[in-house]
């Protein structure tokens, strides 16, 4: 796994550093974005291998993220996983008929 890029996206910092350091020492290359605007301009910079995203952020939420990425023939085949504190089982469905691979509630262990 040593190597792959990871895109984690999210307006909180301590989110960001947090799962940050937790997958570098794991031997991912990590970038960080603090919304969607620019996770997506990080996208098309550093080619992810995954993308975590949450999906309450300013300027573009994780939603739009996906519509966006999904919409794009150079980024459509990234996976996304959304960390988000809506765990509800209709923000879930919401998720995956977006486009997401995977749906994890924050907090999460």
């Amino acid at each position: 796994m040593s190597g792959q890029r990871i895109l984690i996206v999210d307006d909180d910092p301590w989110i960001l550093r947090m799962v940050s350091t937790l997958l570098e020492k794991k031997g991912f290359v990590i970038g960080t974005a603090g919304d969607g605007e620019e996770a997506l301009r990080r996208a098309e910079q550093m080619k992810p291998d995954l993308i975590i995203t949450d999906v309450m952020m300013p300027r573009l939420d994780g939603w739009g993220l996906v519509r966006t990425l999904r919409s794009r023939a150079d980024l459509a085949f990234i996976p996304v996983i959304f960390l988000t504190a809506l765990g509800g089982d209709e923000d879930r469905i919401k998720g995956f008929r977006l486009g997401a691979d995977d749906y994890l509630p924050k907090p999460f262990r």
